[in-house]
């Protein structure tokens, strides 16, 4: 549970210093780069990261970063991407000013 609080974490950091306007999939990557960091972080915490062979840690950070990159990168960009072809993702929507209307009436 705390693996994927950090690694939340981790994402909606990146995407809050890009001010939650750009997700396009160089973002969308550094966001998977950060939840990444972040489980990293917690592996240290849990203890046996330190433990690790350098070419072990190396082998563990790469595959960890790449893997990060690719699944929570560029496969879920582009299944969002497919998502919005259905319409899908119309029924989430930013509230607009007549929705505003609508609700004080």
């Amino acid at each position: 549970m705390l693996y994927g609080v950090a690694q939340g974490l981790g994402a909606e950091l990146i995407f809050a210093l890009f001010l939650y306007k750009r997700f396009s999939l160089g973002v969308v990557s550094l966001a998977a780069i950060g939840s990444c960091a972040a489980s990293l972080v917690m592996d240290v915490y849990k203890g046996y990261i330190t433990d690790l062979a350098l070419w072990n840690l190396t082998l563990l950070i790469s595959a960890r970063t790449i893997g990060s990159i690719l699944i929570a990168g560029i496969f879920a960009y582009y299944l969002v991407k497919a998502l919005e072809k259905t319409g899908v993702t119309d029924l989430v929507r930013p509230a607009s000013a007549d929705d505003y209307k609508a609700l004080e009436d």
